[in-house]
C-alpha cells in the first residue's frame, strides 16, 4: 500500500502502551530505561545533506576581503538542530545536533554542504509511529543553543501521535523557541518540518511536511516512502534540507 497523508492516519495503530522501545543513544533525551533488551526495529532520522546556498545578511565568500577586516570564521553561521516531538511510546524527546556543538557555514565557502547528520534515533515495534518536528537554528549573540533545548520540552509537551501530522505543523515552533509571547530569545529560526516515522508491517515509512518558513523542493518526489527534500529560508537565509529515515542493525 502507498503511505499517503489519508491513509496514514487511518491505519490501525497499535496502542502504545501495550508496546516497548529500546533505549535510545545518547543524541536523544527522552527517558529511556538503559537496561531493557533491545527490540523491535532500530530506526534512524539522518539529513543526507545540508546545504547553505545564499544569506541576504551580509554572509561573503572566505576569500573575499571585508571592509571591517573580519576573517571568514567571523563572518560564517553557527547552524544548528533542536528536535522535539513524542517517540514511538508517546514520551518526549527532545534532541539537539550536533550534540557537542555547531555546524559551521558560510553560502559559497567549504563549509556550504554537510552530509549524513543524525538528527534522532529510536526503536519502533510494528505498529508504532514517532513524531517529530526538525528545527534548524542559527545561533545569535546572547543566546544558546541550550536555552534552546528548554523551550523545546514545551514543543515535545505539545505533539500528540494520535493526532494528525498538520497538527504538529500548527504547534509553530519557531515561536515556542524564541521563548513566546514577549520572549527574549535571539537565536533565528531558519525553518521546521514535521516529520513521522512509522514501523508498517515490519517495513519502515516516513511523512514530513513543512511550516510557514520552508516548502517542498521542486522535482523531488513529494510521495517518496523514507526521503523528503526541503527548502528553507526564514530569516534572509536560503537552506536546503534532505531528510531520510533508515532502519539499522539494533546497537547490542
Amino acid at each position: 500500500m502507498t503511505l499517503s497523508h489519508r491513509n496514514f492516519r487511518r491505519l490501525p495503530w497499535v496502542p502504545a502502551a501495550l508496546l516497548g522501545v529500546a533505549g535510545l543513544t545518547s543524541v536523544a533525551t527522552s527517558n529511556v530505561d538503559a537496561q531493557s533488551p533491545a527490540r523491535g526495529h532500530h530506526v534512524v532520522l539522518t539529513a543526507p545533506m545540508f546545504a547553505c546556498l545564499t544569506k541576504t545578511d551580509g554572509t561573503q565568500p572566505p576569500e573575499a576581503p571585508k571592509s571591517d577586516g573580519k576573517k571568514a570564521a567571523d563572518r560564517e553561521e553557527e547552524v544548528f538542530f533542536v528536535i522535539a516531538g513524542k517517540d514511538g511510546r508517546n514520551r518526549p524527546v527532545v534532541v539537539r545536533s550536533p550534540s557537542d556543538g555547531h555546524l559551521m557555514v558560510d553560502s559559497t565557502g567549504l563549509k556550504r554542504i554537510h552530509k549524513n547528520l543524525t538528527l534522532w534515533q529510536g526503536t519502533l515495534e510494528d505498529g508504532e509511529h514517532a513524531t517529530l518536528v526538525v528545527n534548524v537554528r542559527e545561533r545569535d549573540a546572547g543566546d544558546s543553543a541550550e536555552s534552546d533545548i528548554e523551550e523545546a520540552r514545551e514543543i515535545a509537551a505539545a505533539i500528540d501521535n494520535a493526532k494528525p501530522l498538520e497538527a504538529a505543523v500548527r504547534v509553530h515552533a519557531g515561536h515556542i523557541l524564541a521563548g513566546g509571547e514577549g520572549g527574549k530569545g535571539e537565536n533565528d529560526h531558519v525553518g521546521s518540518i514535521a516529520v513521522r516515522v512509522a514501523c508498517e508491517g515490519g517495513r519502515i515509512r516516513m511523512l514530513a511536511l513543512p511550516d510557514e518558513n520552508s516548502y517542498d523542493l521542486k522535482g523531488h518526489d513529494k510521495n517518496h516512502p523514507t526521503r523528503r527534500a526541503f527548502g528553507l529560508d526564514g530569516h534572509h537565509g536560503d537552506f536546503r534540507l534532505v531528510v531520510e529515515a533508515t532502519e539499522k542493525p539494533a546497537v547490542r
